[in-house]
């Protein structure tokens, strides 16, 4: 299933109790929430364009990676976390956990797209 979402498209490819994996399209210019899960770790793999992997650490301390065609990155459980795109994107975006991956994200902010 495709769903539209704000930063671009999200399409399920495979979801078990305790995976899911995700293609992803983003828009040049557009951000996710700032967010965190729960129980599980958040994977992204950079297909086309660029992804920008925004990392809040508990000293205060923002990590900013950038993931380029071919570069993967995880970000564990309980981590604020956003990912922004630079360039129109593709990527692969998964979710793997011990505990069950519904009802599992905490939002603090709203994603959008800078004019």
């Amino acid at each position: 299933m495709k769903t539209g979402k704000v930063w671009g498209t999200s399409k399920q490819l495979i979801r078990t109790p305790n995976f899911e994996l995700y293609l992803i399209e983003t828009i040049q210019g557009s951000y996710c929430s700032e967010h965190r899960h729960e129980f599980k770790t958040n994977w992204f793999y950079v297909l086309t364009g660029e992804l920008l992997i925004q990392r809040w650490k508990e000293n205060g301390l923002i990590d900013i990676t950038v993931l380029e065609p071919g570069d993967q990155t995880e970000v564990p459980p309980n981590e604020w976390h956003q990912f922004s795109s630079p360039k129109n994107s593709t990527a692969l975006e998964a979710y793997y956990s011990c505990a069950p991956l519904e009802n599992d994200i905490i939002r603090r902010s709203q994603g959008g797209v800078q004019c």
